[in-house]
């Protein structure tokens, strides 16, 4: 079972940006993995929210790592030099998320 649709979108999309509004930046579908780009100052909030809504259940923390684009080329999802990447698993459906941040040096 994987997660639920709201029309052609992930019902975690859908949640995030009612409650969150403008914090949540961009989302994106590649390679059949979901990815919702936040704002720095709400991820803890965005996390909380995944982890905690009834319909949702994200409650495996299944990794986070950093990337670092400094000599990255290509288009990338967020301008700043860095990328936090919070990989979630609702066992619920048996799906996962990825939730990015984008952060400069000192940050």
């Amino acid at each position: 079972m994987g997660s639920p649709m709201v029309g052609n979108e992930r019902l975690e999309a859908v949640k995030v940006r009612e409650k969150f509004g403008d914090a949540l930046l961009k989302v994106k579908e590649y390679r059949g993995d979901t990815f919702l780009c936040v704002k720095r100052e709400s991820i803890v909030d965005v996390l909380t929210f995944l982890k905690n809504d009834p319909e949702l259940e994200y409650t495996y923390f299944s990794e986070c790592l950093g990337v670092d684009y400094s000599t990255w080329t290509h288009e990338r999802d967020l301008p700043n030099r860095f990328e936090v990447v919070y990989n979630l698993m609702s066992l619920k459906y048996n799906s996962r998320i990825f939730v990015k941040v984008g952060v400069d040096d000192g940050e």
